[in-house]
């Protein structure tokens, strides 16, 4: 069953999203000089954080990484303890040799399928889209 969210998708979205895809360009990191980069998570970012008037904003993909970096917000004015913090939990993950776990990929085409996997709780693990 589709969360609230699902029905407040319209044709704007479905095309932010094609562009995004098209692009090559699947996180908020890219070449600035190349055309293709749209930086389209520095600016929601911006704008964001504009409109509820603070310095940041921080866009993250899910709950668990909202949770993180709620935790670690607080210590945006110790700047150094939070790259100590981060840096500490990065080794950790490398020296456990933690990696996600994915439980089943699709095809970019059949994503429909995907959250139709999803939704049924068919998945243990990360479901992709393969691009």
């Amino acid at each position: 069953m589709p969360g609230p969210g699902a029905f407040l998708v319209g044709d704007e979205e479905r095309q932010e999203v094609a562009e995004v895809m098209e692009s090559g360009y699947l996180s908020r990191y890219g070449k600035a000089d190349d055309p293709r980069f749209k930086r389209k998570v520095v600016t929601l970012e911006k704008r964001f954080a504009e409109l509820i008037g603070t310095k940041y904003a921080v866009a993250v993909n899910g709950g668990t990484g909202a949770v993180m970096a709620s935790h670690l917000g607080y210590l945006l004015k110790e700047p150094d303890r939070m790259i100590q913090i981060y840096n500490r939990m990065a080794s950790y993950v490398t020296a456990h040799d933690i990696k996600p776990v994915i439980g089943k990929t699709f095809s970019f085409e059949a994503a429909m399928a995907a959250q139709s996997y999803i939704e049924q709780r068919h998945n243990i693990g990360k479901v992709l889209l393969k691009v």
